[in-house]
Parts: C-alpha cells; structure tokens; sequence
C-alpha cells in the first residue's frame, strides 16, 4: 500500500486509498497513486469529484474557485473519465 502523504493544512490528513475509491469508484492504482501524491484531503477529493461530475467544470463552477489540490485531483479524475486509468477487472 502507498505511504499517505500528509495535507499541508494544519490537522487535515490526506485521503487514503479507501477514502479515494469511495469517491470516485472504480479507478486503477496509478490514477489513485496520482490522486494521494496531491495531498489533497477526502474533502478536496470529493469537491473536485463534484466539480467534474458538474458538467466538467463549466462556467456556472468558474464561480468556485479550486485550490492547487483539488485543480490537480480534477484533472486527474477527468482524464481518467475520459476512458484512462479505469480499472477493467
């Protein structure tokens, strides 16, 4: 199992694997090793998630602006939806 790189914000740890995978399903190891090396917490995990899953992140979302963590998640995860790093077993 890959080591969890702690946030850089005060108590907030970074997502574990199976933090990851609750969010955002079915993704290969490479993909969730990408995800934890951000840093980012369950909850920038999960506002990143929700962002791609707003219509990729649309004009209406420019209103919210994305941390450096979660940025990094999303475009993860919107490569990944794009067909990359889905897990097929």
């Amino acid at each position: 199992m890959a080591t969890v790189k702690k946030a850089h914000r005060g108590h907030e740890k970074a997502a574990t694997v199976g933090e990851i995978r609750d969010v955002a399903g079915n993704l290969n190891d490479d993909i969730i090793a990408a995800i934890q090396k951000t840093g980012a917490t369950r909850n920038e995990v999960i506002q990143a998630f929700d962002w791609l899953e707003e219509s990729h992140y649309t004009l209406s979302t420019f209103m919210k602006p994305m941390n450096d963590r979660v940025r990094r998640v999303y475009e993860i995860l919107d490569y990944a939806s794009n067909g990359f790093g889905l897990d097929e077993s």
